[in-house]
């Protein structure tokens, strides 16, 4: 199936390259608008390329450039997504080209996310808190001239002991994508009572052979949440940081898997009003997951460490965390 744009230009070849890679599922009668900006003092060239369409284009300094992806006109099968995949290349410095994007249909509004695949650390791509009771779509792609295989596997949200399902090996010609469909068993999850399972596409491939994308839709609201699929941080690197927010409807709930093959110790502290409040660290074993329910200690005053709360009337703050390796 081919692909349409809205704009062609011809230059010339590039001879010093940065590469990135988009990939996400196009729903049907949807559209993707992709914004290329310039950050840099001299202007940039830029090729890209998704599926056999190609075009050139240059992005004089300081300026954003539009594109639309659309497929032919036509239903799609069983109301599944179909995978798109764009290779990105251009001069300049590495930050210079700042690409970002969404995919848009009827009732549908989706990020698109970008990869630098050197950046890769693993082999495999993880997906953390997938809603079992949510309609999910999730796309895998190979960016390499080799064939790649790869397992699926679905992994209770809990600290010890977690449920396993796999799936079966799927196998990815050169280039190819895929949609693997994971309903059935998020389903037996959701029927033992499981709300939140982690996603593993395992695989012996080489380091960033594979780009993936998850997307969920809820129900009854329909909202639609993109998940993150992608190769775990190192355990030496294993930390992250996110914003809370407890005005309007938002909820806060973090999902922490260990995707390493030796049990790691989590620690940290959430910050909220004037109050840093401290968290019991935590041993996570290969595989399992931690839950961290912050609305929920915020709303019955769980005392942490150092038996402080947080403050009932805070509106923000941020959630900090960092993992150990265990000595003993």
């Amino acid at each position: 199936m081919g692909l349409g744009w809205t704009h062609r230009e011809a230059l010339a070849p590039i001879s010093r390259a940065q590469k990135e890679t988009l990939f996400f599922g196009m729903p049907e009668l949807g559209k993707a608008h992709l914004s290329f900006t310039n950050g840099s003092t001299n202007s940039i060239f830029v090729k890209m390329k998704c599926g056999v369409v190609a075009e050139e284009f240059v992005i004089p300094s300081k300026t954003t450039k539009v594109r639309h992806i659309e497929l032919p006109n036509g239903p799609i099968i069983h109301g599944g997504r179909v995978p798109v995949s764009c290779e990105i290349v251009s001069d300049g410095a590495v930050d210079a080209l700042r690409p970002v994007g969404s995919v848009v249909a009827p009732g549908y509004s989706a990020p698109i996310r970008f990869y630098d695949l050197k950046t890769a650390t693993f082999q495999s791509l993880t997906a953390v808190g997938l809603d079992t009771a949510a309609e999910t779509h999730v796309m895998v792609h190979n960016v390499t001239d080799n064939p790649v295989e790869f397992t699926p596997i679905l992994r209770e949200a809990a600290l010890s002991n977690p449920i396993t399902q796999n799936l079966a090996p799927r196998k990815l010609g050169p280039h190819d994508s895929a949609e693997v469909d994971i309903e059935n068993l998020l389903r037996v999850f959701q029927t033992q009572g499981k709300s939140r399972v982690t996603l593993t596409l395992k695989t012996d491939a080489p380091m960033g052979a594979i780009v993936g994308a998850v997307t969920q839709i809820s129900s009854p609201d329909k909202l639609v949440e993109d998940i993150p699929l992608r190769t775990s941080n190192p355990p030496k690197f294993a930390r992250g940081s996110y914003p809370l927010r407890w005005d309007e409807d938002y909820t806060n709930l973090i999902t922490v898997t260990n995707t390493a093959e030796e049990t790691l110790r989590i620690g940290g502290q959430i910050t909220a009003g004037d109050v840093t409040y401290v968290f019991k660290r935590t041993d996570i074993s290969p595989g399992s997951t931690i839950v961290f329910d912050v609305d929920e200690w915020k709303r019955d005053g769980v005392p942490d460490v150092n038996n402080k709360t947080l403050p009932k009337d805070a509106l923000y703050g941020k959630f900090h965390w960092i993992s150990f390796q265990c000595k003993e």
